[in-house]
């Protein structure tokens, strides 16, 4: 499920935004890959910066973990986070 798998995948299940070899197929790949994905890469690392940096410090409340679900598309049902 969207790069999770540990053999392929060092850490799969940390948030790495500077993850290096990150092989999938989100924008196409070959002759059709989209001709905007690089400037939608580089809008949601400048989205998520700024909005970082503007919220107060988080971290994932201890004793929990996320509660997630997958399919086709990976996503997080419920976070519970401590802010500080």
């Amino acid at each position: 499920i969207a790069n999770r798998d540990p053999a392929e995948f060092e850490c799969p299940n940390e948030i790495d935004l500077a993850r290096e070899d990150n092989r999938h197929a989100a924008f196409g790949y070959g002759p059709h890959r989209c001709l905007g994905s690089h400037l939608a890469r580089r809008e949601i690392v400048i989205g998520l910066e700024e909005w970082l940096a503007r919220i107060p410090a988080f971290r994932i409340k201890t004793g929990t973990e996320p509660i997630t679900f997958g399919g086709h598309v990976f996503g997080i049902e419920n976070l519970i986070l401590d802010w500080s």
